[in-house]
């Protein structure tokens, strides 16, 4: 196994997950939760955002991201219920 492609990996659906968690989010919370100097952060979502795993915006000056829509990493029976309706109607 590689450890660095699987932190990598890791590190990408992090980034999905912290969307589903708050839409609005400060360059370090992410670096934090992703475990990478606040410098990467941008470029962690600049990734994401290419690979359609999120809709969000950076905001240099305040140091936030505000994430539009995220993919869901996971789907358990609370997040399939409300989807289900959604379709039905």
């Amino acid at each position: 196994m590689d450890v660095d492609a699987a932190v990598h990996k890791m590190r990408r659906l992090s980034v999905t997950s912290l969307g589903l968690n708050s839409q609005q989010l400060t360059y370090d919370a992410i670096a934090a939760a992703l475990d990478v100097p606040a410098g990467e952060v941008e470029e962690w979502f600049i990734r994401a955002i290419g690979l359609d795993l999120i809709d969000a915006k950076t905001n240099q000056l305040e140091r936030t991201v505000a994430v539009h829509r995220s993919t869901q990493r996971s789907f358990r029976k609370e997040e399939w219920r409300p989807l289900s309706e959604r379709i039905n109607m």
